[in-house]
């Protein structure tokens, strides 16, 4: 099983494939028609190109954001474990808020950064940043994250 959401940079699309035996197709052939219907044409079509370009370009453009973030993380004080196979970092701040749901309203409001709760992943007193983004943007989004940790130090 596997999809197009990553590799290929097409979230949002839910497009994506299952290889198994004949037994196991027939069984989940029965959920998935009372799911779908289709899969709309434009994805397919888009599927088609995807999966005949080389995404070399792009996973090492994901590796330096992930470089940029973690090592501005890093800088602010804010441990996080390596992503390995997504384009998000979740530090931990705890401490900093009374829950990560307020860090990430407080964010917002007072550096213009969206971060999303951990705890809506099972993982509170984490957030959620997505270096999914440009160069630029990232670098802004991180500089304005550091701006906002750096009031909550005093």
């Amino acid at each position: 099983m596997n999809s197009l959401s990553k590799p290929w940079a097409m979230t949002g699309w839910r497009l994506g494939w299952l290889t198994t035996a004949p037994e196991v197709v027939t069984q989940v052939a029965k959920v998935h028609q009372y799911a779908v219907s289709c899969e709309v044409s434009f994805t397919q079509d888009a599927a088609v190109t995807a999966l005949a370009t080389d995404t070399t370009p792009m996973r090492e453009r994901y590796r330096a954001r992930r470089a940029i973030t973690l090592d501005a993380l890093g800088q602010m004080g804010l441990p996080c474990v390596e992503p390995k196979g997504a384009f998000y970092a979740f530090p931990s701040i705890e401490g900093f808020c009374a829950s990560d749901e307020d860090f990430c309203e407080r964010a917002i409001r007072e550096a213009g950064v969206a971060v999303v709760p951990g705890s809506v992943f099972g993982c509170p007193g984490h957030v959620r940043i997505s270096y999914a983004t440009d160069d630029a943007s990232l670098k802004e989004g991180l500089s304005r994250l550091a701006g906002f940790v750096r009031s909550l130090r005093g």
